[in-house]
C-alpha cells in the first residue's frame, strides 16, 4: 500500500511540476502585465528564463496551496494577493528559498 501512496505522490508531483510552469508561461504569453515586470525584474537580477519562470512558479504554487488549505474560504480575488507576492519576490530571495536547485543559503 505505501507503494502505491507514493507512486501517486510521485505522479501528482510530476503533473504539478509540469503545470505550474506552463500556467505562468500561459499567463505571461496572454499579456499578464504584473507576471511580464516581474520577469523581465528577475531576469535583470540575473536569473534564467527558465529560473524566473520556476520563481513566478513557486509563488504561484504557494498561493494554490494557500487557497486549498482554506478549503475554499475564498472570499475575495485570489489573483490580488498571489501578483502582491510576485512583485514582492527578488531573484535572491527565489535563491535563498532552496527552489533553485540547491541547498538553501
Amino acid at each position: 500500500m505505501d507503494q502505491i501512496r507514493t507512486s501517486a505522490v510521485e505522479n501528482w508531483s510530476r503533473t504539478l511540476g509540469l503545470a505550474v510552469p506552463f500556467s505562468v508561461a500561459v499567463a505571461y504569453a496572454s499579456g499578464c502585465a504584473a507576471l511580464g515586470c516581474s520577469y523581465r525584474v528577475f531576469r535583470s537580477e540575473g536569473l534564467t528564463r527558465h529560473e524566473a519562470v520556476h520563481a513566478i512558479g513557486m509563488v504561484l504554487a504557494e498561493q494554490i496551496y494557500d487557497v486549498l488549505k482554506d478549503q475554499g474560504a475564498v472570499t475575495s480575488d485570489p489573483n490580488t494577493p498571489y501578483l502582491a507576492r510576485v512583485r514582492q519576490l527578488t531573484a535572491e530571495q527565489w535563491r535563498q528559498s532552496g527552489e533553485a536547485g540547491g541547498e538553501p543559503q
